[in-house]
This record gives structure tokens, C-alpha cells and sequence, in this order.
């Protein structure tokens, strides 16, 4: 292959890198795909011959305009720590897992200038020497240049499949786009002799990372042990190099590889609530992840904040405070508490210090989380809705039911102006709105609760009736209801009418409640306690309302 053809296609696929990492997905895209085409045409005119003068010195005007390109781009980057979210390619797992959950995990391309075969042979020249001449082993690492580029490309779809702008139905379509790269680098990727197992293994993992956030948990778990599979391969094979110094770097890295891959099969078992497995895939990652870097590193400390979030699951709090408090210290003297991934934390250990009785530790955590996201540019407005929430579940638990009602009141304006803007929107938004409401009725719940616990009874008539009304309206389109916290409601409304006299409309509310749970009657339904709504909002975008009975 020309010499021209191999330097225009790497200065094209590291000039693409460049704008990938600006998020200028559009022009990334045009450049990664010509470096591929020059990459064919490079590999199909490899017996050519010499070009002719003409072709060269166009080729020779177009390299030196790639190079001025990236020049510029160099000179001005917008790199992802820039705008305030280092940290968010962190691996963190959250209680939404599956298909409701967003992985902001690392999406970022390779340069081929900082690939570590050329690194490597310009580190041991000889490497590259005795093979040279060999048409098959360069054709291989066209092979392999090319596939670097179809995963960069499949990188970037899936970085703009995740993007926060990007809408429901664009995002699918991006990653079925990035499926589609990433399967066409596995094709291009050199086999037998030639094969680079350590880049099958990467692409394998990509592969398995949009299978997991398209919730099609089985294929992912299946790329998932391939990766590793592969990751094994490497690293005996680096581990028996003659050249040390490669062998040193790419030893360390495949083990990062591992580790990573160890993380990701735990978040598939996290999905399935195999909690055990889960633990064992999140220390394993834990043991490589501080054996391949310095103890403190954030990929360690990210896996510690994994482990606590299933200690959580599995009902274990005290452990799970425990490595959750791990990851937020170290996040805070590594990157400010003002980072999103910090903030997330924050809001996790708050709430588990809550839901374990420690109110003092959660209402100190949870206050600092929620100004450090107000005064953030870049944190959504759920998330800040999400900690008010919390805030006023600590403020009710305390007593102080009037700073309970403010927080609650916020967290529903904020809500209630989110339903506004999507209200033009369309289908695609349809889960998103769904969980939307089950928060808000959750807020709702505790709202009537603070007021009851005042005495205001006709603000909670009118906050119960709010939550009925959606319910109403629910049964008549056929959608899901939690028929016992329905009842629930109900009841509590039938006895605060019987206790303010309203004997008529308390047997109103006992028939619909009846209508509900048909096997009862009145004088069970009487026997059933008043609601008192518990939630678990570990994540921030995960609240579920369950409803639990009190005598």
C-alpha cells in the first residue's frame, strides 16, 4: 500500500478523533468514513504501482490540508474535560439498569498516532523490520487501521445516542448505527496468524455495552464473555513478548481491558437482581482495577461505589454507606464535588443514609448535592427534582413537615413545567413521561402526608384527589395501576371524611375502593391501614412508589 494512502487515511481518522472529541459528530463522521474509503482504495491498488506525479502531488496537497486541519483544531480544542463533566466517563452503575439506564461510560476514539502498535514500532524498530516486505502483514495492519476507524465511528454514534439533546427515536437510530460499525470492525479486523485479539476484545465490549443499554441483556452478556475470552488471549500473548517495554505497556492495559469487561457482565447481573454474581464480576473488577493503577485511581473508586450500590440491593446498608462514602470522598478530592458523577453519589448515599435512620449524615449530604447541582449549567433539572424529593423525605422524617411541603413544592414545580415542554413531543416519550408521573404522584403522596401531619385536612383532600384523578384516568385507558396503593388512598380519604362527618362521601370513597378489591367489603376495608408510602430512589431517575400498610 502507498505510503500517501497510509498517512492520508491515519491523518483522516485522527483528524475525525479530533472533532469526535469536540462533539462535532457530522464532521468526525465525513472524515472517519473517508479514511476508511482511502484505506480500500489503498489495499485494492496496493500492486499498482508507483502513482503518477500528477496523482502524487494532489495526494501530497491534500495530506498537507488534513495536517493544517488538525493543526487548528489542536490549537483550540474542546476536549471533554472542558466543559465541566471530567469524571463522566466514570463506570457507575445505577439502580436503573437495563434498558432505563444511561451509561455515560467512555466513548472516546483512538488516534492512530497513539496506537500502540506504531507506538511500539517506533520504540523497537526491529518489530516492524523483518516484515516489512511481507504483503500479508502490511495488508494486516491495513486491516487493523481500518477497523480502529469503523470502532471510532461506531464510538461516536453511540456517544450521540447517549447525548442529553438527542431525542428518544434518534437515539435507537444511532445505535443501531453504532451496531452496525462495530460489527463491520470485527469483520475488518485481521484473523488467524494476523489477528489482534486485545482489539477484538474491545470491539466486542463496545458491542455488548449498546446491547445492554437497548436492554437486550442476553446478546450483551454474550459479547460481554467473548470480550473476555479475547482480553485472556492478549494477555498471554503480551505477557510472553520479547520486546519488554511493549509487553509492560500492553500488559497493563489488557488488564484494564479485563477489568472493564468484569464490570460490565456484573452490571448485566445487577439487571437480572443476581446480586451475588454481581458482587463477585464488581470485586474481580475491583482487584485488577487497583493492580493495574494506583490505588486511589477513579476507576477504583467507581467500583467501589458499584459494590455499594449492590450491597444496596441486596439489603445491606451499613456495607453499602460504606463503599458509597469510599467513592464520594475520593471524587470530591479528585474532582470537585461539583462534578455530576460526585453529585450522582451524593444523592445515592444520602439517600441510603435516610432509608438507614441516619437523618443527620443525610440531610448534611443531601443539602450539599443539591446546591452544588442548582449552580450547575450542565445537571438536569429531574436530578434536582430527584434531591428535593429526598430532601423533604428527611425533613418529614424529622418532623419539620413545613420545610417538607417547600422541598415537595419545588420538586413538583420543577415537574410540572418538564410536562409542559414535552408536551409537544412525541411517542418515543411515552416511558420517559411514565416514569415522570409515577414520581410525581410519589411527591404527591408524601405532599398530603406533610399536610396531614399538620392538620391541614382539606389540602389533603385536594393532594389524594390530585393522585386519583391520575388514576382515573389511567384504569379508563387501560393502563397500569397499583390497585392496592389506589385502595389505600382511597381508604385514607373515606376515614378523613369520616372523621370530619362526611359520612356520604366517606362511603363514596370506600365503594370506588370496594370497586378496586373486589373480595372485600366495608367493613374489611376499614381494617386496612391508612397509606404510608415508602420510596427508594438510589439513582435519581429510578423512583418507584410502594405502598406500605401502618396500623
Amino acid at each position: 500500500m502507498n505510503d500517501l494512502y497510509r498517512s492520508t487515511a491515519r491523518a483522516l481518522n485522527d483528524l475525525g478523533a479530533l472533532y469526535h472529541e469536540a462533539r462535532d459528530y457530522e464532521s468526525a463522521s465525513a472524515r472517519y468514513s473517508e479514511s476508511v474509503r482511502v484505506r480500500i482504495e489503498g489495499l485494492r491498488d496496493m500492486n499498482r504501482g508507483k502513482p503518477a506525479e500528477q496523482e502524487l502531488q494532489a495526494a501530497q496537497q491534500h495530506l498537507a490540508a488534513l495536517a493544517e486541519e488538525e493543526q487548528r483544531l489542536s490549537e483550540h480544542p474542546r476536549r471533554i474535560e472542558d466543559d465541566g463533566k471530567a469524571g463522566a466517563a466514570l463506570d457507575l452503575y445505577s439502580m436503573a439498569a437495563g434498558a432505563d439506564e444511561s451509561i455515560p461510560m467512555c466513548t472516546d476514539p483512538t488516534f492512530l498516532r497513539d496506537d500502540v502498535m506504531d507506538s511500539c514500532a517506533d520504540d523497537d524498530a526491529d518489530l516492524d523490520d523483518a516484515d516489512e516486505d511481507d504483503e500479508s502483514f502490511r495488508a494486516a495492519k491495513e486491516k487493523r487501521a481500518a477497523a480502529i476507524t469503523l470502532q471510532n465511528l461506531g464510538r461516536l454514534h453511540r456517544a450521540a445516542a447517549s447525548a442529553s439533546t438527542a431525542a428518544p427515536g434518534t437515539a435507537s437510530g444511532h445505535s443501531s448505527k453504532a451496531l452496525q460499525f462495530f460489527q463491520m470492525a470485527l469483520n475488518a479486523a485481521p484473523l488467524d496468524l494476523d489477528a489482534d485479539p486485545k482489539l477484538t476484545a474491545s470491539i466486542l465490549d463496545d458491542t455488548g455495552l449498546v446491547y445492554y443499554e437497548l436492554g437486550r441483556l442476553d446478546e450483551a452478556h454474550e459479547c460481554f464473555v467473548r470480550a473476555a475470552d479475547q482480553y485472556r488471549v492478549a494477555l498471554d500473548e503480551t505477557s510472553f513478548s520479547p520486546f519488554v517495554s511493549f509487553s509492560r505497556r500492553s500488559c497493563t492495559s489488557v488488564i484494564r481491558g479485563i477489568a472493564d469487561v468484569y464490570s460490565h457482565q456484573g452490571r448485566v447481573q445487577f439487571a437480572w437482581g443476581q446480586y451475588d454474581n454481581a458482587m463477585q464480576c464488581a470485586r474481580s473488577a475491583l482487584r485488577l482495577r487497583a493492580k493495574a493503577g494506583s490505588y486511589d485511581d477513579m476507576a477504583v473508586a467507581s467500583t467501589h461505589f458499584n459494590i455499594g450500590l449492590i450491597h444496596y440491593a441486596a439489603d445491606r446498608p451499613e456495607e453499602a454507606i460504606e463503599h458509597c462514602q469510599w467513592f464520594f470522598n475520593r471524587g470530591v478530592e479528585r474532582l470537585g464535588i461539583g462534578n455530576n458523577a460526585v453529585l450522582k453519589a451524593a444523592h445515592v448515599l444520602g439517600t441510603i443514609q435516610r432509608e438507614s435512620g441516619l437523618l443527620a449524615d443525610a440531610e448534611e449530604t443531601l443539602a450539599a448535592c443539591l446546591e452544588f447541582r442548582k449552580a450547575s449549567d450542565d445537571c438536569d433539572e429531574d436530578e434536582i427534582a430527584d434531591t428535593l424529593f429526598q430532601i423533604g423525605r428527611v425533613q418529614q422524617d424529622v418532623g419539620n413537615h413545613v420545610m417538607a411541603i417547600n422541598s415537595f413544592r419545588e420538586a413538583l414545580i420543577i415537574s410540572a413545567q418538564k410536562s409542559e415542554d414535552s408536551d409537544d413531543e412525541d411517542s418515543d416519550m411515552e416511558d420517559d413521561e411514565e416514569d415522570e408521573l409515577q414520581k410525581r404522584m410519589a411527591v404527591l403522596c408524601c405532599l398530603a402526608q406533610s399536610h396531614h401531619a399538620l392538620g391541614d385536612l382539606p389540602r389533603v383532600l385536594l393532594t389524594y384527589e390530585r393522585v386519583l384523578n391520575t388514576i382515573r384516568s389511567r384504569r379508563e385507558k387501560g393502563k397500569y395501576v397499583n390497585v392496592e396503593m389506589a385502595a389505600r388512598i382511597l381508604i385514607t380519604v373515606a376515614k378523613i371524611q369520616m372523621r370530619r362527618g362526611k359520612m356520604k362521601d366517606a362511603k363514596d370513597y370506600f365503594k370506588e375502593a370496594e370497586g378496586l378489591l373486589p373480595c372485600g367489603n366495608q367493613n374489611e376495608l376499614l381494617s386496612y391501614g391508612e397509606i404510608v408510602p415508602t420510596f427508594s430512589v438510589p439513582g435519581g431517575a429510578d423512583e418507584s412508589l410502594r405502598a406500605a400498610s401502618a396500623a
